[in-house]
């Protein structure tokens, strides 16, 4: 193996070296890594006596490439169709497992990233191939870079790449699977382009920032943030005493200021350089959700509207109750989102911090007020 792969390494003056070995010893495709067999098969096919060989071994290959399955699978297996070798075969597997997972867009990337690699088979190394797709990703723009790294997330070896790079990705990913273990770790994310913004060039930075604003100083881990909700468009993290949400939209532009709702102690709308929204963070102070009833939920929507809000996603979920040390002032700064001037209510302010449960809104994206009525 280790005479096969120093040749490997010198591809361009030792091919027939490499033909003569697999000639000799078939079973030594099944020992290399994907890159190496990529290279090998890229190679061998600019040869007749190469092209055979491979030919010869193309089960062998194929089954390989099967049992991987990483980036330069995917590019082996499109080399050896596009060569005419078991075309058949191959488009079944194209058919059957990457139109499933890959989209066209990603197929056109990893088609382009595929002869890229061949005409410098010589020279690129297995790193410089990802310092390549990941320079790629981030000069695109973020609805197509998105797409391509969730579907590229499904292969391993990008997978452990990606979090190699960007561990607070992984922490995120843990944290989801841990509060959503019967999600499939395949499909995380799918469908949302938070992650995929968030490798864009000048904003990974952001969410790590918060987060170790939020630690203090700590390392990030899976241990100190844990998953509390979200979806595919917004994830919600406690840490500490806090909790952050990181969404890519928001409904309620106003930030509506009342002692009945949640107060933030930040809001920041993220933008790229041109100027277009990304994501916004949020954070706020964690408070307990268990134990309301729909009594309290019935109260809280209608003193909300006796002081002309409307409160469109009223239910259990998005209710939380106050500690009874929490005077929920807001010492909010913003950037780029409106804030909706205090509503003033005294008296309804006095008797409810004398309440021995303090319900409040943890969740203000689908709040407005009410036209038809004065807001006190």
């Amino acid at each position: 193996m280790d005479e096969l792969y120093s040749n490997i390494l010198q591809l361009n003056e030792n091919i027939d070296n490499v033909i003569k070995r697999i000639e000799e010893e078939p079973k030594i495709i099944t020992e290399l890594y994907s890159y190496e067999l990529l290279k090998v098969t890229i190679k061998l096919l600019q040869n007749e006596r190469g092209k055979k060989v491979i030919q010869d071994n193309a089960d062998t290959i194929i089954n390989k490439c099967i049992s991987d399955f990483s980036i330069y699978d995917y590019i082996t297996l499109r080399e050896l169709k596009n060569n005419k070798i078991e075309e058949e075969a191959i488009s079944d597997i194209f058919k059957s497992a990457c139109y499933e997972v890959l989209t066209k867009k990603t197929m056109i990337f990893l088609n382009n990233l595929r002869m890229t690699i061949e005409n410098n088979i010589d020279t690129i190394t297995d790193q410089e191939v990802y310092d390549l797709i990941f320079k790629r990703l981030q000069s695109m723009n973020t609805e197509a870079s998105s797409t391509i790294v969730f579907d590229l997330y499904l292969l391993p070896d990008f997978k452990k790449e990606l979090e190699n790079r960007y561990p607070v990705v992984k922490v995120l990913v843990d944290a989801y699977q841990k509060k959503y273990p019967e999600t499939a770790a395949d499909n995380m994310f799918k469908g949302s382009t938070i992650i995929g913004k968030l490798i864009q060039e000048n904003n990974q930075h952001i969410i790590r920032s918060y987060l170790e604003l939020m630690l203090k100083g700590k390392s990030i881990n899976q241990r100190n943030i844990k998953m509390v909700g979200g979806g595919g468009s917004c994830l919600v993290y406690k840490i500490g005493d806090n909790v952050i949400k990181i969404g890519e939209e928001r409904h309620c532009r106003k930030i509506l200021i009342n002692h009945r709702i949640l107060a933030s102690k930040l809001r920041k709308l993220i933008k790229d350089p041109n100027g277009k929204e990304l994501f916004y963070v949020e954070v706020m102070r964690y408070v307990e959700t268990e134990g309301i009833t729909k009594e309290d939920l019935l109260e809280l929507k209608k003193d909300l509207y006796d002081m002309g809000i409307i409160w469109d996603d009223a239910k259990l979920a998005n209710c939380g109750i106050l500690p009874d040390d929490y005077d929920n002032v807001s010492p909010l700064k913003v950037d780029h989102i409106e804030v909706a001037a205090e509503i003033k209510d005294d008296l309804r302010r006095e008797q409810f911090r004398t309440r021995k449960r303090r319900v409040v809104v943890i969740d203000s994206d689908d709040m407005r007020y009410n036209p038809l009525k004065s807001v006190k």
